[in-house]
């Protein structure tokens, strides 16, 4: 299982993650049809370094967790539950992450054309191999 496969399962194991938003955690765009409470996740950067063997097996991701909710206060219990799921390191699913680092949390909520969209998003640096 790739790093993306695992880290997407990891959210959807954990339990309190899970009460709330049962398996809705997709890559890249939300399942249409798809209604609040759900996580969007997408990679902002993913750096490959490489030494003269080759690249490193340990590398950072920096993983955008977006928490969509049907108010605020679910958004923000999201965010947390989703931000715990993730913050420890150990391998899941034959791959290993370190603890993650450079954690900010921010309020996008927005007005849209069927109403006002709760969103909190967590953007983090996912160390993992």
């Amino acid at each position: 299982m790739n790093w993306r496969q695992s880290l997407r399962e990891r959210l959807k194991d954990a339990s309190a993650v899970a009460a709330i938003v049962g398996t809705k955690i997709a890559w890249g765009l939300a399942n249409q049809g798809w209604a609040q409470p759900y996580i969007v996740l997408t990679v902002v950067s993913d750096i490959r370094d490489q030494h003269f063997k080759g690249f490193q097996s340990l590398r950072p991701s920096r993983v955008q967790i977006d928490c969509y909710g049907v108010d605020q206060a679910q958004s923000v219990t999201l965010s947390e539950a989703a931000l715990a799921a993730v913050a420890d390191g150990g391998t899941f699913d034959g791959v290993r992450f370190d603890r993650i680092t450079d954690v900010s949390v921010r309020d996008l909520g927005a007005d849209s054309p069927t109403g006002f969209v709760h969103r909190d998003s967590i953007e983090a640096q996912i160390w993992h191999e």
